[in-house]
This record gives C-alpha cells, sequence and structure tokens, in this order.
C-alpha cells in the first residue's frame, strides 16, 4: 500500500515515515518478481505518475524491453548477496509512453521480518545520462579532430621528410669531400645544423600528434643503455662545444650490460633532456649520468649548471608549448619536455626536476627487464659490421638513388639501383644481394606489393634482408612494412651514420677472421669478466659476446686506417667511438681509454689524432691478447665454479 495509517504509530515511527516519504530518491519494497509491497507516499512522482499507482503495480512491466535482461541478471546477483547493494541503470516508461532513465540499488531483505522483500532506492537519471552522451560525442568528436589532425601532421610530415632527406644527405656528403675550400665547408656545415633543428622539429610535432590521437607505440628489444646515453650524448657534444661548455657522459658499471625495451624512445628522451640542457646552459656544464635506480629501474640524471627556471614556471614546465620565459620562443617549439614526460611514463616511469639559481637537474626514472638471451647480448655488445658486401637500392627518385649509393660507396658497400618495384623484382631474380633498401611509396608497384611479391616468388631468399626506407613515420607504418615481409624500418631523413647502423646490422660480411692463438701475456685484470658472469649467471654467454667482438674487431682497425687514408677523420672518430664503450664493457680498459682519448682529440686537433694511429694499434694489439686469454681462462673454468 502506498502509506500506512498513522493511527497506531508512534512519534519515533511517524517521524521516520515522514524521512522517508520527504527524501529526494524513492523507496520501494518489492518481491522478487517485481510487484510492490511498499512504497513511500512520493516514490516515482518524477515520472509523472500518481503516487497511489504503486500500490501492488508491476515494476517490472515498466522496464524497457531492452533493458530487461539487466533485472534478469542482477535477480541472481541479488540472491546470492543478502544485505549487499546493487547497483543498475535502466529506462523505466512514463504515462506519456515514453521512457527515461531510473538509475537505482537494491539491496536482498527477504529474511527481514520487519521488511520481508527487496528494498530498491531509486532516482530519475535522464539529465545525467543525457549530459553523459553528450560529453560522449563531445570526446568522440575531440578524438576525430585529433586524429584527423594526426593524419595532416602525418602527411605534411611525409612531404617535408622527402626533400629534408635530400638536403641533409648531399650536405652531408659535401661537408667531407676533399677538395672544399674552408668557407664553403662552413656554409654546407651550417646547412647541415639548420636541417637537423628542421628535421628535430618535424619529430616533435609529429611525436606529439600521435599522443594527442593515441597513436603512440612502443617496441621491445634489446640494447645496451651505456651505448644509448653513449649514442644521445654524441649528437650534442658539437652544440656544446661551440659554446664552450664542458660536456660529459657517466655510465656507472653496475649498469646492466643489457636491457629490454625500446631504445628508439629512450635516446628520444635522453635527447630532448640533454637538448633542453645544452640550449639553456651558457657558461659550466651539461652532464648525463646513468645509474641504477630502486628495484628494476635505471636512472638517468641531465643536470646542467644554467640560470634554473623561475618558480612560476616549473608547474607547466612539461605541458605542449610551454616555455620557461618569454624569450626562449626563439630556441624550440615547447614540445621537447612533453613529449619527454609523455614517453617516460608510457614506459612505465617518471621524470622530475630540481631547480635552483645554480642550475637544473631532470632525472627519469625507468624500469627495464634484464636481457638473459645469448644472442641478446651478442647483439649489443657487438661493433657494428664494418660495409662488405652488395645493397640494392629501389627508390624511384633519381637525387635519392643517387645519394643512398654514395653513402653505401663510403661505408665500403657496393650498391645497385631499380628505380621501380618491377625494376627490382627483375634484378632479384637474377642477381644476390646482401640487403634491399626499400621505398615505400612508388608509383605502380609501391614497396610494399615489391616486397610481398618477391617473398612468395620461386627465386625469393628468405633470409634477405628488406629494410624500409621512407618518409613514412607515423605509428603503424613500422609494423605494415614488417607485415609486408620487410625485416626492419628506416625514417627519412636518413644520416650516414643512420645508414651504417642499419645495414651494418643486417649485412653479412663474406668472411670472419679466424681467431689466432694468443701468445704469452701478463696475467691481466678479470674483475670486469667475473661480474658479467655473475650478472648473466651463464658462462658461454659471456664467452660468446667476447668472441664476438674479437672477430670484429680487426674489421673496426681496417675501418680507422681507411678513414686516415682518405682524410675521413669523421670516421676514424666513429670508430674508436664505437670501440671504446664496447670494450670498457668487457674489460679491455686500455683499449677503452685510448679510444676515448684519440676521439676527444679528433675534435679539438684532427691532425694530431691521426697521428697517434701506432698507439691505437698497440692498444687493440693489447685488447686483442687479454681477451684471448680471459677465453682460456673461461674455457678452464668449471660450470660450478660460476654458479652464484
Amino acid at each position: 500500500m502506498t502509506a500506512l495509517h498513522d493511527s497506531g504509530l508512534s512519534t519515533e515511527e511517524r517521524r521516520y515515515r515522514k524521512l522517508i516519504e520527504n527524501i529526494h530518491d524513492s523507496v520501494t519494497v518489492v518481491n522478487l518478481d517485481g510487484s510492490t509491497i511498499w512504497t513511500a507516499a512520493g516514490a516515482r512522482g518524477d515520472l509523472g505518475y500518481e503516487s497511489n499507482f504503486w500500490d501492488g503495480a508491476d515494476l517490472f512491466s515498466l522496464v524497457h524491453p531492452d533493458d530487461l535482461h539487466i533485472i534478469q541478471a542482477l535477480q541472481e546477483q541479488i540472491l546470492l548477496t543478502p544485505d549487499t547493494p546493487v547497483r543498475g541503470e535502466v529506462r523505466l516508461q512514463r504515462p506519456d509512453g515514453g521512457f527515461s532513465y531510473t538509475g537505482f540499488s537494491a539491496v536482498n531483505r527477504i529474511d527481514d521480518p520487519d521488511i520481508g522483500g527487496v528494498v530498491i532506492t531509486a532516482r530519475n537519471i535522464e539529465s545525467e545520462i543525457q549530459a553523459r552522451l553528450a560529453q560522449a560525442d563531445r570526446e568522440l568528436e575531440l578524438q576525430k579532430a585529433a586524429t584527423q589532425q594526426s593524419d595532416f601532421i602525418a602527411g605534411l610530415s611525409h612531404e617535408m621528410r622527402s626533400p629534408l632527406h635530400t638536403i641533409l644527405g648531399l650536405s652531408e656528403l659535401l661537408e667531407t669531400s676533399p677538395g672544399i675550400p674552408e668557407e664553403s665547408r662552413h656554409h654546407i656545415s651550417s646547412i647541415n645544423r639548420e636541417s637537423e633543428v628542421l628535421r628535430r622539429m618535424i619529430d616533435q610535432l609529429l611525436d606529439f600528434s600521435k599522443i594527442n590521437a593515441g597513436r603512440m607505440e612502443l617496441v621491445c628489444e634489446a640494447f645496451s643503455p651505456a651505448n644509448v646515453a653513449d649514442y644521445a650524448g654524441e649528437g650534442l657534444r658539437e652544440l656544446a662545444a661551440s659554446k664552450g661548455l664542458r660536456f660529459s657522459v657517466h655510465v656507472d658499471p653496475a649498469v646492466p650490460l643489457a636491457v629490454l625495451g625500446d631504445e628508439f624512445r629512450l635516446r628520444q628522451i635522453l635527447v630532448n633532456l640533454l637538448s633542453n640542457a645544452t640550449k639553456y646552459t651558457e657558461e659550466g656544464s651539461v652532464a648525463l649520468h646513468v645509474e641504477p635506480g630502486d628495484g628494476d629501474h635505471l636512472r638517468f640524471a641531465v643536470a646542467d649548471t644554467g640560470p634554473g627556471i623561475p618558480p612560476g614556471a616549473v608547474a607547466t614546465l612539461f605541458e605542449p608549448y610551454s616555455q620557461a620565459r618569454t624569450t626562449d620562443s626563439s630556441k624550440g617549439t615547447g614540445l621537447g619536455l612533453a613529449i619527454a614526460k609523455h614517453l617516460t611514463e608510457l614506459m612505465g616511469g617518471s621524470l622530475s626536476l630540481s631547480t635552483s639559481p645554480a642550475g637544473t637537474t631532470f632525472t627519469a626514472e625507468i624500469p627495464f627487464q634484464h636481457a638473459r638471451r645469448k644472442t641478446d647480448f651478442a647483439r649489443v655488445a657487438a661493433p657494428i659490421p664494418v660495409g662488405k658486401g652488395r645493397v640494392l637500392v629501389v627508390d624511384d627518385s633519381a637525387v635519392n638513388l643517387t645519394l643512398a649509393v654514395s653513402q653505401l660507396e663510403r661505408l665500403g658497400y657496393e650498391a645497385e639501383t631499380a628505380s621501380s618495384g618491377a625494376q627490382a623484382l627483375e634484378l632479384l631474380s637474377v642477381e644476390k644481394f646482401d640487403v634491399v633498401l626499400m621505398d615505400w611509396h612508388m608509383p605502380g608497384l609501391d614497396g610494399l606489393e615489391t616486397t610481398r611479391r618477391y617473398r612468395r616468388s620461386e627465386v625469393s631468399d628468405r633470409e634477405l634482408p628488406i629494410i624500409a626506407m621512407t618518409a613514412s613515420a607515423m605509428s603503424g607504418d613500422r609494423e605494415r612494412c614488417l607485415a609486408a615481409g620487410m625485416s626492419d624500418y628506416l625514417s627519412k631523413p636518413v644520416s650516414k651514420n643512420d645508414l651504417a647502423a642499419m645495414v651494418g646490422r643486417w649485412a653479412s660480411p663474406d668472411d670472419q677472421p679466424g681467431s689466432a692463438e694468443a701468445p704469452e701475456v701478463a696475467e691481466p685484470d678479470m674483475t670486469r669478466v667475473d661480474n658479467l658472469v655473475e650478472e648473466l649467471g651463464d658462462i658461454d654467454l659471456v664467452k660468446s659476446v667476447i668472441e664476438t667482438f674479437l672477430s670484429e674487431l680487426p674489421q673496426w682497425r681496417g675501418t680507422f686506417r681507411d678513414s686516415l687514408d682518405d682524410e675521413d677523420y669523421d670516421g676514424a672518430r666513429r670508430a674508436v667511438h664505437t670501440l671504446k664503450s664496447t670494450a670498457a664493457l668487457l674489460g679491455a680498459q686500455h683499449l677503452s681509454t685510448t679510444c676515448a682519448s684519440i676521439e676527444q682529440m679528433f675534435r679539438e686537433d684532427p691532425d694530431a689524432a691521426a697521428d697517434r694511429a701506432e698507439e691505437f694499434n698497440n692498444a687493440a694489439d693489447g685488447a686483442e691478447r687479454e681477451l684471448t686469454y680471459m677465453l682460456q681462462q673461461l674455457d678452464s673454468t668449471t660450470p660450478e665454479e660460476t654458479t652464484p
């Protein structure tokens, strides 16, 4: 019944009755079949029904047919969980035949002798639902707008990357060509430097559009944190030197040799932080410190001696387009720190800062799983192979073909070209290549379809590396290339260093020098190797890493010698730079310090650095003897002796 007579009720009972009848939500007691046992006097008035309508009404008959399954699903839950509120939303019919959303909470009080039913508290939530739907529509429109913006920037990025690839590549080749007047070389260097700035701005805009559109994705591969830190710092040393800044990278020996994660995105974080520190520091130093953090985290701290960040700017510093000072707009887009923070958090880490008038430190704490497989360690510890073999370059742009051939030949490769997918398939059917560089967007057969057809053909070499070299750089583009049968992906613009790293990773040199028997040497320090064995728990894995390094060492010595003969001081510097970090990891400390010293001298006085070739060769000879001796010691070690 709608309301019990007040006669016979105590004052307290009448007070509770009036309280229930005047609350905003309606309160109803029903049987499990939906029939009403009791309801407050004002119940369901928000649906337009008279209060006496509820005397014995079948509540379930008012539920929208499409929502009955909700009631049925909740009935069992209500029975099984007495005294526990069960919540839901359904549409109830109004007197005019329409439906309004009603939110309810139902509690099983059947066993309570004073109630004997299910207590339902409900209210009309139509306005809330409509507001919710309107918000969803707005979010959908915003998402569509972000996607459209992302697609627009992706298209614009593609169109800008192609000519920028040509500008960067040709200026790089000109800068290292013999016979260029010093004044012209200076102008070419300026073109190269400003083109790199433009490339970074394009990359940042593209990355930010990916973030807005929810398209930023991560990959998981084995890499060396020390090598990434070194590589990230390499690109900023020249800018720091031009400003008279001391620039350094310090990697704690306790940092793992190899971890699993997204190497490219970590490098991007460090480059953004180092670039930010170098741009805003006018005197003093910039330093990157890499060390173990808590648990499986690594800590990357970039410290500078700049003017610090104004207190009012700290709160918004990581927001897009934010600048610490109004005068900073000429130094960048204001996206670098926002992207670095997003990438750090996407990788499960955090980015923080501490600042004072004496300088600023940005600290990224990022979790990485330690690598365990033998192939992972062999991959990250071995130097990139020296150029050897034949490379097929497929591109419909004559300028791009000329540029790629020039870069490859300077790296020591023999290059052949094809200007279409059809021509590439014809060449692949009759000639042997070690690597294929494949453009994606070509008229007729594009790079993806060309790759698919080759992989399905009878003459296909399943092991032939096909690398996409394309201006397409949106999220998902790499996956599309891999799904088509390609082996790897390289986005334009591509520098000679980028090309050397990618082709070197996949090329298979025809011959590998055998290891000679080591002469008698003084016993070297086995500490680093012992630490590696303890860290990896696999003596065979450590032996494999050392053997790989020894097999590649003669090739890098040859690169150093040939670069000096060609007066290619940049190539010679890269050779000692690569050997430096790997030698240190394996305990060949004398070679590492010699390489570091020669590398620094190449920046200050290349001619003097070239005179140290004999010193480099002696250090390499010593490292070869040391590491060969270490292998002999490891061969004589029993597995039980290596168990931690």
